[in-house]
């Protein structure tokens, strides 16, 4: 006996067009218990060409579709059909699909990885030396974020590209972002003035600027015109306070010594995080000379299997804290009386920029190695869809609101 597994495609003016997926055949009599139903070789190749149909249907009816010129907005004409692999959930589908040509300006649109590529590379072009966009209203005050991050090369001279990353964000809510990768060809000292002036900076705008304290990255900001200094961020020294108590938490309490001697280091590593958070950081010798009396209590201390020795962590990142509080002292600031005022303490936000902007897309889990213009150019492409400057409403994240209800209606 044998079947014949048919599929039929209905369409919505009634029409309907089939194909015949596969054929099984079996034995009349069931002496082997085998026999019964399908194999699983059979079932994988049933759902292998199921899956082929399907996606080939499904690709023909979009392929039908004329696209516009992106130049002169006429309707493209088929040039030719290419077949093109497409890795699916159930194993690979090769498919047809068409180039478009335009028959007014001759430009070739394809559908394939590479022209998408291109087309991509060329808009990241020109968005290099765009105009920046008149704001409706001027801003009072615009605090500048910059930021570093890296990405991996695929040149064999260097593993890694430095990627620069930064906010422009005004105190009514509006917003833009900007990067660019280091020695690629784009200015990004005149990013930061285009992207400034997009967002209403004027003669009479207070500006602000916050770094993780990098003078490459201060050399910057002076460059676009921010004359007044950058404030060190209070992200990267919560980092580093972080460290310095989970190593306190992490000392040993097995004698009435240790303990009481750890009890002192957790409050001192605490007043330590008081003092710098509000402006008082030129006191933190205090701090380090109290902790100084009492480590001789974890003299000999055992390591951990896989932490270490906890005394030692400690001291390493107390040190760590020292010598970045001590090169940076020129920038530290009240952080307690700047939030207390509604004002921004650190660079927290581009580090989610560089986040969503770049690690998220370059980096994390993508095992991807980037050339330098390659990745500058699709850096300028995200940064454009992010801030709504490929079109109204395409890609739009970032708009002044003023009401905060919407703003979580939005976020929603």
């Amino acid at each position: 006996m044998g079947w014949i597994l048919r599929l039929v495609q209905t369409g919505i003016d009634g029409q309907s067009r089939s194909a015949d997926v596969m054929e099984i055949n079996r034995a009349d009599a069931l002496g082997d218990i085998s026999s019964l139903g399908l194999t699983s070789p059979e079932a994988k190749q049933l759902l292998a060409r199921v899956q082929q149909e399907v996606v080939a249907a499904q690709a023909h009816e979009h392929a039908v579709l004329r696209p516009e010129c992106g130049i002169c907005r006429r309707r493209c004409h088929v040039k030719d059909w290419r077949l093109h692999q497409i890795a699916t959930l159930f194993g690979g589908v090769t498919v047809r699909l068409p180039r478009f040509l335009c028959a007014v300006c001759g430009r070739v649109h394809g559908r394939s990885p590479e022209t998408l590529r291109r087309h991509a590379l060329d808009v990241g072009e020109q968005l290099r030396n765009a105009a920046a966009v008149n704001p409706a209203s001027a801003a009072s005050a615009i605090t500048v974020t910059l930021d570093s991050t890296f990405i991996r090369s695929c040149h064999d001279s260097e593993r890694h590209l430095e990627v620069r990353v930064g906010n422009a964000e005004t105190d009514t809510g509006g917003r833009q972002v900007f990067g660019a990768v280091a020695r690629a060809g784009t200015d990004i000292e005149a990013l930061i003035r285009r992207n400034l002036e997009t967002v209403g900076r004027t003669t009479d705008t207070e500006l602000s600027a916050f770094t993780d304290g990098c003078p490459g990255l201060r050399s910057i900001l002076a460059d676009a015109g921010i004359a007044k200094p950058p404030i060190l961020d209070w992200f990267h020294i919560a980092m580093r306070l972080q460290h310095a108590k989970q190593a306190a938490s992490g000392l040993s309490t097995d004698t009435p010594v240790r303990m009481q001697a750890k009890t002192v280091i957790v409050d001192e590593v605490e007043r330590l995080r008081w003092r710098i958070w509000h402006g008082k950081a030129k006191n933190a010798r205090l701090t380090l000379d109290r902790i100084r009396k009492v480590m001789h209590a974890f003299k000999g201390e055992r390591s951990c299997r896989t932490m270490g020795v906890p005394s030692r962590k400690l001291w390493t990142a107390l040190h760590e804290i020292n010598g970045y509080l001590s090169s940076q002292s020129s920038w530290l600031v009240n952080y307690a009386k700047r939030y207390r005022a509604g004002l921004r303490v650190g660079t927290a936000v581009t580090e989610g920029t560089a986040n969503f902007l770049v690690n998220r897309r370059m980096n994390k889990s993508q095992q991807m190695r980037w050339s330098r213009r390659g990745a500058d150019l699709l850096l300028q492409v995200r940064c454009a869809i992010y801030n709504g400057s490929l079109g109204s409403g395409f890609g739009h994240l970032f708009e002044p609101v003023a009401n905060p209800d919407l703003q979580l209606v939005k976020a929603a």
